[in-house]
């Protein structure tokens, strides 16, 4: 049997925490109908219409909620992940509910989420696409210490190399680099390794 006070839940109240598991207990309740009435117990029959116009109406609202849902991700500046996180994600059993007792209803709704998401990129970076050709690009960038004449994203595009008061510009830093090191490397005798002995200061 279902309680009015359940019944009244899945019929009237505000889709939350509580009405899911108020769905959850008339979901357990609703199972064992089919093989009770494959067993031919009187009962079922008297209380299967009752079932089944709970079940219509439970399917009703949770449909009417997942297309709220899906209209509100085509808001202007919606935050998608916000609405997944905190309406669909956390209210799935609902959808698993229509998968179970309304498949083509549950595949209407997974299609209109799909087209929408699918909206909802392509027409986000078009926007982006449109706002990057917008931006002026400064020809003057630079990789540091790059002194080559070749053109590219990362050359200064000048044909030469970078004068010596440049700020990207290495100098005779790159000497240092080339050069030998003034570390002095000793073999040490008792081990396997070589040891580095740093230079003494002066």
């Amino acid at each position: 049997m279902l309680s009015p006070a359940l019944i009244n839940k899945l019929s009237e109240g505000e889709i939350n925490d509580s009405w899911v598991k108020a769905l959850v207990e008339f979901d357990a309740k609703l199972a064992p109908l089919g093989e009770l009435e494959k067993r031919g117990i009187k009962a079922v029959e008297d209380v299967k219409p009752q079932f089944e116009l709970l079940k219509t109406r439970a399917l009703i609202r949770i449909r009417d909620f997942m297309v709220e849902r899906i209209r509100s991700l085509r808001v202007p500046n919606s935050n998608i992940q916000v609405i997944q996180q905190t309406s669909m994600l956390r209210y799935r059993y609902l959808f698993h509910f229509m998968l179970e007792h309304h498949p083509k209803l549950a595949n209407e709704i997974k299609q209109a989420y799909m087209n929408t998401m699918k909206w909802y990129y392509s027409h986000h970076f078009e926007r982006f696409k449109r706002a990057l050709e917008k931006v002026k690009v400064d020809a003057k960038i630079e990789m540091i210490g790059d002194e080559s004449k070749k053109g590219g994203l990362f050359s200064s595009g000048r044909g030469g190399p970078l004068p010596n008061n440049d700020p990207f510009h290495l100098g005779d830093r790159i000497d240092i680099l080339k050069g030998d090191s003034d570390l002095v490397y000793l073999q040490a005798k008792d081990l396997d390794r070589e040891v580095i002995v740093p230079p003494k200061l002066s």
